[in-house]
């Protein structure tokens, strides 16, 4: 975000359409860490019950 004062003068829009840029992409990261923590959590259980029969039969 370094640099974004200056943008301010006659090219506002691009100044804008840049952060909106990086708050989408951020936000697509975000997103995509809280999928792949999902998926690790449930392919845990997955893995856990199914231990769980094996020691049981």
């Amino acid at each position: 975000m370094g640099g974004y004062s200056n943008k301010m003068g006659g090219k506002s829009t691009s100044g804008i359409n840049e952060e909106i840029i990086w708050i989408s992409i951020s936000m697509a990261i975000a997103i995509a860490v809280l999928i792949a923590i999902a998926l690790c959590y449930i392919l845990k259980e997955k893995c856990t019950k199914r231990q769980s029969y094996r020691e049981q039969s």
